[in-house]
């Protein structure tokens, strides 16, 4: 018998490289990074109030003008309650210690701590260009959900809300209303294709009783519990603004109590950015704005082609809201009077944008959001097991101090992100 590898393989050693550890879903997240922050929010809820009408009934006739005299218009959004957010790590003691050292292990059980953390954020920043129903993506139209165990998204932006592992339920509406398809029941997420913009699960799709293409899905426990989105603030929806949105009728003033809204279906990108920031200078009083541009890497890549040799784009930082300021580096360019930062987040679908001016936007949580939840340190010892639990999450909701001087834009299609 020769000597070969075969042979000799009880003989031979692993060698791992001494390189850094990559984490691929270690995101950046400037929105939770920048939008400011109040982490003192106690009590049952809160609200969040505006004036939208200042007087009227004035007239050149001082008769009149008294008898038609109106007050200005205060409007107050009630009842916002903080909403939970969980991330767990159960972490056995051996394993612990068997990766404490270089020697033992190239990952160290511990910084799963960390990465829970990583997950948290990333939450949060999803959720604020999601809805507060709790989707994370959406069923393709056209998708045959019949003997299929592959769901299609109808944006592949949304494919990174999803992970090998996750239990994920089915719904009819977005969330802030109706009910999950078949009472909740949840299929397993077996592998995900972020090219392909696929979902692979353990089941067939119609396991799920009256399940649907153009159906949204939601991770388990997360149905209608989820945080205030920008876009519930600024809607695309015109036809909802009618409903009460924390005890405001919005169709009063629909473009001051529930923001701007512009359809940019089959413009330029450039051209709908300057039809938009046209909006909000009229909307705001004028021009000379600081105005935020979120949207999708991709729009922003799509943006910086369309600009080469046309427009001067300035690289820029816009600060960070914590404590260690680190920034969001990216993009700022001149539009008409404004000057808008181009601030691009994974976390956006490709198929819209939310434009703001600075400022309007704060993130209200009970303590930093996210936060460790132990109250006697990081790490928990479990009860009944030689095992430690870190709990990581947090209590809060997104608040918008002006919805009138956001809007939210459609943009052409969605963009093919491959």
């Amino acid at each position: 018998m020769s000597v070969d590898l075969t042979t000799w393989n009880d003989a031979l050693y692993i060698h791992y490289d001494n390189d850094k550890l990559y984490n691929l879903c270690d995101f950046q997240n400037p929105a939770v990074q920048t939008l400011d922050k109040d982490e003192s929010f106690p009590g049952r809820s809160a609200s969040q109030g505006l004036i939208y009408q200042i007087g009227g009934g004035g007239s050149a006739s001082y008769a009149l003008s008294l008898a038609n005299t109106l007050a200005s218009i205060p409007e107050e959004f009630v009842g916002i309650l903080r909403k939970k957010m969980y991330e767990i790590a159960v972490l056995d003691n051996d394993t612990i210690e068997a990766s404490a050292s270089d020697k033992g292990a190239f990952a160290k059980t511990i910084d799963e701590i960390d990465r829970k953390m990583q997950a948290a954020a990333n939450r949060v920043e999803s959720r604020i260009f999601r809805g507060r129903g709790g989707w994370i993506g959406r069923i393709a139209n056209g998708t045959d959900v019949s003997n299929a165990a592959v769901i299609t998204l109808d944006d592949k932006a949304d494919a990174f809300n999803f992970y090998k592992g996750q239990q994920i339920c089915f719904g009819e509406t977005d969330g802030t209303s109706g009910s999950l398809r078949d009472s909740g029941e949840a299929l397993t997420v077996l592998s995900v294709q972020r090219t392909d913009g696929t979902v692979t699960v353990d089941g067939d799709l119609d396991d799920i009783a009256a399940i649907a293409d153009t159906d949204y899905i939601f991770t388990e426990g997360d149905f209608g519990q989820c945080i205030t989105g920008m876009f519930d603030w600024v809607s695309f929806d015109r036809t909802i603004l009618g409903d009460s949105f924390y005890g405001v009728t919005r169709s009063d003033d629909p473009d001051r109590l529930g923001g701007l809204y512009y359809d940019g279906t089959g413009e330029p990108l450039w051209e709908t950015l300057t039809q938009v920031c046209g909006l909000l200078g009229n909307a705001i009083g004028g021009g000379g704005h600081d105005l935020v541009a979120y949207m999708h890497t991709s729009v922003l890549t799509e943006m910086v082609l369309a600009a080469q040799g046309k427009m001067v784009l300035d690289p820029t930082t816009l600060g960070s809201s914590r404590m260690v300021d680190m920034g969001v580096k990216t993009f700022a360019v001149t539009v008409g009077a404004h000057r808008v930062t181009l601030m691009p987040t994974w976390a956006c679908r490709t198929d819209r944008m939310m434009v703001t001016k600075k400022g309007i936007w704060k993130l209200k949580s009970n303590g930093s959001f996210p936060k460790f939840l132990n109250r006697t340190g990081v790490l928990h010892a479990m009860e009944g097991e030689d095992s430690y639990m870190a709990k990581v999450g947090g209590y809060g909701n997104l608040f918008c101090k002006a919805p009138g001087w956001a809007c939210a834009v459609k943009l052409a299609d969605v963009i093919d992100i491959a």
